[in-house]
């Protein structure tokens, strides 16, 4: 009889011992996938954020390139009267304004995943000083009203073809290489 009792005993105990090892193998293996998919949601963001600056940088070069472009076509029509210029300068114009938007957008969009951000890497002073740098970015417009020849008004635009790609490389891309290098301090630490 009390063989039995023991086999009934050692086998309710194994029983129970069995399922709380199942039981915490199953809540292990719940563990691990919620935090690789919280590693995947953080890497996500970061990359996302990564490349809504590299947009910004590239939508923003093309907005100063067409300014320039529409102010200097703008200039040679008053000057000469060239319907080319006039319809060339109108062209310049609606590129301009749709780079302009396009830059609004991924500045949204940059706002947006500065959310997702807070949210998966906590309060960032530093991250919210350049992000707004970067938002806040403005080149001055270009004026050639000037100018009255058409030789002076190609050279200006030379000129200020590569003293705004220096000015953007300069201010711009320095807040944009700043804010990837706090990005990728950030992300390391993580992981």
């Amino acid at each position: 009889m009390e063989l039995v009792k023991y086999i009934l005993d050692s086998n309710i105990v194994s029983v129970i011992a069995g399922g709380l090892v199942s039981l915490l193998s199953v809540y292990f293996v719940e563990f691990l996938k919620r935090r690789k998919k919280v590693e995947n949601s953080k890497l996500r963001v970061y990359k996302d954020i990564k490349a809504a600056l590299i947009k910004h940088w590239y939508y923003s070069s093309f907005e100063v390139q067409f300014d320039i472009l529409f102010s200097y076509h703008q200039r040679v029509a008053e000057i000469t009267g060239d319907g080319f210029h006039v319809k060339e300068g109108q062209r310049r114009q609606l590129q301009l304004e749709e780079y302009q938007l396009q830059t609004v957008e991924i500045e949204c969009e940059l706002e947006q995943l500065a959310v997702e951000y807070h949210f998966h890497f906590g309060r960032d002073d530093e991250f919210d000083t350049l992000l707004r740098r970067i938002r806040d970015w403005q080149y001055p417009p270009t004026d050639y009203s000037a100018i009255d020849d058409i030789d002076g008004l190609n050279r200006m635009r030379n000129v200020d073809e590569d003293r705004r790609h220096k000015q953007m490389k300069g201010s711009l891309g320095k807040e944009i290489a700043d804010l990837e290098k706090h990005l990728d301090r950030k992300v390391a630490d993580f992981f």
